[in-house]
């Protein structure tokens, strides 16, 4: 079939058929990590319900919600988890796409593109992490109460509270008020000098439950659900001197992005095709301002905590979780003053270059899990098990854009021989584990419950590298194609004196 063909096709689909299927190309590749376990996911999976829930209530959780959903989502496990974080945040983007379809005051074609973009950004691949998932439903659930928020008032306030676990959205909750006090409030014709004091207190007074609502949830959580224990004083050091700093960190990593030409050129072939509707994009100052404020809200309540958004280490992704509302927006409402062909370029190379970060994030992440069934396939056939302390000098970190931490790798060893006697970590985290600083991470939950630390442990160390496949083509995605290289190091002094100078 020829690309004319398909255009044809995708011209022919209503907007939300489309946008459901833009989503898919998106995202469908965490189908090929389906059963991968990544980051906190290794204090979750093969747990006890009773460690989840201590977990969870020092982690402040109210009522405990979160640890039953994950206790719940256990009997599923990651490709349950996987698969309802899929559904979750497509149903998100259809909630906004209905919320973008009252709001006359934007062209059709605005609100399809500023839909579209929401749901192929790059933002928040932290989503494939299972242990994510209750950021996914507060999302689903904060866009759908969004969408009822006119008509059902109480019900939709209900689903704000729980949207609520996730704090971020506190911030966040100014945009649906804004389009309430707009709808019911500045479309009613009263004098800008006389009514407007009355008019707001009266305003405010009838929807006061609504109104109050963040306050009152970020009160009761911060006075009767502290976090505890290891997670004392966390997510409570925030301050204005912290903006900036962060900001700078943000910045350097989006420029430090790179991207795969075959990859690029793929994306450029779907956005053809997706904007083959769109006819013409226009300047248009009240999306602009939409999206800064909206980008504004997103990223205030992060960085004055000092948590950067960044791509580059895919776990800490997951502070970009509100982004995508208003980068579409900016997006969408600043392209216009290129003109209409060059706006139309502009949206067409952002969609490009989202597929193609998309794609080559979820390929990253298919190595990354194959990283870690090679490593737990040579522990399960080697004679590591008669180690207490296996050391990691995984070479490898750089592409795979993360790092592992001490937990992960002593799940895998965990599962590996079935016990969790043993403590594995980075090479270069073995002199604080001498010093004693990981004794308190001796604990069933972090994968080492029964590990003791002496002077007679017995020590092995693991290199995980790449070989180069000979005769193998450059990858289309951005990387040469190596496998892994698993060997054991008989030499420890050797190795743990190039880590400790």
């Amino acid at each position: 079939m020829k690309i004319s063909a398909y255009r044809s096709i995708f011209h022919a689909l209503p907007d939300q058929q489309l946008l459901v299927l833009s989503y898919v190309f998106a995202h469908c590749g965490v189908f090929f990590v389906l059963p991968a376990i990544y980051w906190d996911d290794w204090v979750l999976f093969g747990h006890a319900a009773g460690d989840i829930l201590a977990r969870f209530k020092m982690a402040g959780t109210p009522f405990g919600l979160y640890a039953q959903l994950h206790n719940y989502m256990q009997l599923l496990g990651p490709i349950g988890y996987k698969c309802a974080t899929f559904l979750l945040y497509l149903g998100s983007a259809v909630a906004f796409y209905k919320i973008l379809a009252r709001q006359q005051w934007l062209t059709s074609e605005s609100r399809f593109l500023i839909a579209l973009l929401f749901a192929v950004l790059p933002f928040n691949f932290a989503r494939i992490i299972g242990i994510t998932l209750p950021y996914a439903l507060s999302n689903f659930l904060f866009f759908l109460a969004w969408y009822w928020l006119l008509t059902h008032k109480v019900l939709a306030g209900g689903l704000f509270l729980f949207a609520f676990f996730t704090q971020s959205y506190l911030v966040f909750y100014l945009l649906p008020i804004l389009e309430l006090l707009r709808r019911e409030l500045f479309l009613s014709g009263f004098s800008w000098r006389g009514d407007l004091p009355r008019e707001a207190l009266l305003w405010t007074l009838r929807n006061l439950p609504l109104v109050a609502l963040p306050v009152v949830v970020f009160l009761i959580k911060t006075l009767y659900f502290p976090p505890t224990g290891f997670y004392a004083g966390y997510n409570e050091g925030f301050g204005l001197e912290k903006l900036w700093p962060t900001l700078k960190i943000v910045y350097s990593d989006f420029i430090g992005q790179d991207l795969s030409l075959p990859l690029l050129v793929i994306g450029l072939l779907l956005a053809r095709a997706l904007l083959s509707r769109v006819k013409g994009i226009f300047p248009d100052c009240s999306v602009l301002l939409a999206g800064l404020i909206a980008i504004a809200l997103a990223l205030f309540p992060y960085l004055i905590l000092g948590l950067a958004p960044v791509f580059e280490e895919w776990p800490a992704s997951r502070h970009q979780l509100l982004l995508p509302l208003g980068v579409a927006c900016l997006t969408v409402g600043g392209v216009g003053y290129l003109g209409p062909a060059l706006a139309r370029h502009a949206i067409g190379l952002v969609l490009a270059i989202s597929f193609a970060m998309n794609f080559n994030a979820y390929y990253v992440a298919y190595l990354d899990w194959r990283k870690q069934t090679a490593v737990l396939e040579f522990l399960r056939d080697s004679d590591f098990k008669q180690a207490d302390v296996i050391l990691l000098d995984d070479r490898t970190e750089t592409r795979f854009r993360r790092t592992l931490g001490f937990y992960e790798w002593s799940g895998i060893v965990r599962l590996a021989y079935g016990d969790d006697r043993r403590f594995a970590m980075r090479i270069d985290e073995y002199p604080n584990y001498l010093g004693g600083r990981y004794d308190q991470y001796f604990l069933p939950m972090y994968n080492a419950g029964h590990h003791k630390r002496h002077d007679e442990n017995a020590v092995r160390v693991l290199v995980i590298d790449y070989v180069k496949q000979i005769g193998a083509p450059p990858l289309m995605f951005g990387r040469q194609n190596y496998s892994i290289r698993l060997a054991p190091v008989e030499s420890l002094r050797k190795d743990l004196c190039r880590v400790c100078s």
